[in-house]
Formats: structure tokens, sequence, C-alpha cells
């Protein structure tokens, strides 16, 4: 069973599919440079003190706490 979380709950080594990114244009833009879209499945590198490292597409991406918090996410499970 999947659920829907933000980013900032989700535990290291998790994987999870982007829901959907509720910041601002210019955070927004930034985050999809980066190749964090809706529907990418990322895994969660590092989730604790400091920054949310996550690996999207072989990049991994150190997202500030703020801005991980506005990332809705669906966490997998493997099965």
């Amino acid at each position: 069973m999947s659920r829907i979380t933000v980013l900032t709950s989700v535990p290291t080594g998790t994987r999870a599919k982007v829901i959907s990114i509720g910041s601002g244009r210019g955070r927004l833009r930034r985050l999809i440079e980066m190749g964090l879209l809706p529907g990418e499945v990322i895994e969660v590198v590092s989730n604790s003190v400091g920054p949310v490292i996550i690996k999207v597409r072989n990049t991994m991406i150190a997202i500030g706490r703020g801005m991980a918090s506005s990332i809705m996410v669906e966490v997998l499970d493997d099965g």
C-alpha cells in the first residue's frame, strides 16, 4: 500500500514518486531545471539534519528542508 506525504517525512533509503511541487514560480522553475518533475521516481539518499538529498535520474540533488516540505510524494513499496 502506498501513501502520499511531504518529502521531508520520507525516510532515508526510500523510493517515492513526485506527485506535486507546491512552491512559488521561482522555486518550481529551479526544481524543474534540476530534473525534479511530477511523475519522476526519486530515492531519498539522506534525510536527517540539513538538506534532503535525493537521487533523480542518477543525479544527486540537495534540497533545503523548506523547499522539500512543499514537495508531495507517493512512497513506493518495493513489494
